[in-house]
């Protein structure tokens, strides 16, 4: 699996283009990244998603970051309340807070705590 983002400038113009065009454009980027032929990159491409940040209510654009005296936060927000509401997002994993990778550990850390209970 591979992440790719882009920000600024680069991701203005891209979210004027439809994600049809983005993503020949991404596999474009990765084989010259891995000094390979794009034929071979579309070739390994199993499927795809595509998530426009700026057009996302919830996110608003942005990125969780702890605050000066907020480094127990990720702790705080991460913790289940009564036993059957379970948190995940990037916001509450202290390792990698503002990350896919976050967002995705923390996803699999709450599936465990729910596994627990049950």
């Amino acid at each position: 699996m591979i992440t790719a983002w882009a920000g600024g400038p680069a991701a203005e113009r891209l979210a004027e283009l439809p994600s049809a065009q983005i993503v020949p454009l991404a596999v474009e980027t990765l084989a010259a990244v891995l000094e390979i032929d794009a034929a071979r990159v579309r070739r390994a491409l199993l499927g795809w998603h595509m998530h426009d940040w700026s057009a996302d209510p919830f996110s608003r654009e942005a990125y969780s970051y702890a605050a000066v005296g907020g480094a127990s936060a990720a702790d705080a927000l991460a913790r289940p309340a009564g036993g059957t509401l379970f948190f995940a997002g990037e916001a509450t994993d202290r390792l990698q807070s503002g990350t896919v990778p976050g967002a995705i550990a923390s996803g699999r850390r709450a599936a465990r705590q729910v596994l627990s209970t049950l």
